[in-house]
């Protein structure tokens, strides 16, 4: 017997039955002592809901060395953000692994983990280790690293057309001498990053001398010390100095004003990614944004797509950034 031939027995709508069967208020004493007879009388029993699994996501947190995952701001706690709450939005159960400087033994634990599906930090995966991912047979996808030369999914920011608009906004204000703050650990998004601006400075103009590239540890208080360390050798700087991210260039400022240098009178500064610091920094950070959101929500939109047909040809989607303008750059001082 079904609901409506129940309902229709008693008299009353279906929606009665249901507040009956669940005991809810909503129905009269007389009314719910009838139907409970006629359930009674004709054995009635609700069916049983089949239960869909939930699909399990897997998030791989890996660590080489650190000093870039967690030594920028929120770049990386606000991607995996947007992959819980997106996850969550499917209805999808996400755990989340931390592995540090053993690539190997982090795909091996998470090869080993029951996993519908996973996502991959590639921030700091070297190149000589690629290849381990191929031994991964649960559809995966990579974000914040292209993975150059290997087949897989992978979300990133574009690293080579947001240097071309960084640069163009500092053309723009009238620099034509630019220096170069690099990490002195490198990963792929900055090498794309170094390479984008050695081929824009020459299509835009720039002179940028190989003294005015400065090599500097990743991290706000490592490239702090690290300029430091430069301006002691009576460093020359030219009109504006770009940085490999927002991390050095604010500990570059740090040590630029400490030395009496007034941001951007003297020198203007401009940074990479955005991060929370950016904007509350003195002065606040000229700096390109990248959206976060973005990339995470796509990562999960994507590893769908890949557990749904897991023999579908490799995606890799890049993500533009915004130029966020602020007080740390300013045209230059006419001499």
């Amino acid at each position: 017997m079904t609901v409506q031939e129940l309902a229709k027995l008693a008299k009353v709508s279906p929606a009665t039955i249901s507040l009956v069967l669940n005991n809810k208020k909503g129905v009269s004493d007389e009314t719910r002592k009838r139907v409970q007879a006629l359930i009674k009388k004709h054995n009635y029993s609700p069916p049983v809901k089949s239960r869909v699994p939930l699909k399990n996501i897997r998030f791989l947190k890996y660590k080489d060395h650190g000093m870039i995952v967690d030594g920028n701001g929120d770049f990386i706690t606000s991607i995996m953000d947007a992959i819980e709450t997106e996850a969550r939005n499917f209805g999808y159960n996400m755990s989340i692994t931390t592995a540090d400087g053993n690539f190997e033994d982090a795909i091996a634990t998470v090869a080993a983990e029951s996993s519908d599906g996973i996502i991959i930090l590639g921030t700091e995966i070297p190149p000589e280790s690629y290849h381990l991912l191929d031994s991964i047979r649960t559809p995966f996808v990579i974000v914040d690293n292209i993975m150059q030369g290997s087949q897989h999914d992978c979300i990133l920011m574009n690293n080579c057309e947001t240097i071309l608009h960084a640069l163009s906004y500092l053309h723009g204000l009238g620099h034509r001498e630019i220096a170069y703050a690099r990490s002195s650990v490198r990963i792929s998004n900055f090498d794309e990053r170094q390479e984008a601006f050695g081929k824009y400075c020459k299509l835009l103009g720039f002179s940028c001398q190989s003294k005015h590239i400065f090599e500097v540890a990743p991290t706000l208080e490592g490239a702090y010390h690290s300029m430091q360390e430069l301006l002691r050798q009576d460093l020359s700087l030219p009109t504006c100095l770009f940085a490999e991210n927002d991390s050095i260039a604010i500990g570059i400022i740090k040590a630029l004003k400490e030395t009496g240098l007034k941001i951007p009178d003297d020198i203007s500064i401009m940074g990479f990614d955005d991060i929370q610091y950016s904007r509350i920094n003195n002065p606040a950070l000229t700096t390109m944004r990248i959206p976060r959101r973005t990339i995470g929500t796509m990562a999960v939109q994507r590893l769908r797509q890949r557990m749904k047909d897991p023999r579908s040809y490799d995606v890799k989607i890049k993500v533009g950034a915004k130029l966020m303008a602020r007080k740390s750059t300013a045209p230059p001082k006419k001499k």
